[in-house]
């Protein structure tokens, strides 16, 4: 017969301590990524090099909403199987 695992409350203390820390480093690490997604862009003094930057920017924005659309009608063509047809005849 095998013995239930017998968690103490030092047991169970000491691992909710390691997942607060791991949770706190994750938090630290998503602030971090933030700042550095969202970062304003430096500015050159070459106009060109700026329109490709602002060019290069509005290209990942509109892929990013693309890809969100295109993620959200797969999610709702999931959702559609489960909930049936209701106009069945």
């Amino acid at each position: 017969m095998v013995n239930p695992a017998v968690f103490s409350f030092e047991k169970i203390k000491h691992k909710r301590a390691r997942l607060d820390q791991q949770i706190r480093q994750a938090e630290e690490q998503i602030a971090e990524d933030f700042q550095t997604v969202f970062a304003r862009q430096e500015t050159s003094d070459n106009k060109l090099q700026n329109y490709v930057n602002v060019a290069a920017r509005t290209w990942f924005f509109v892929d990013g909403a693309l890809t969100g659309y295109k993620l959200l009608r797969k999610i709702g063509g999931i959702s559609r199987l489960f909930r049936g047809n209701k106009n069945k005849r």
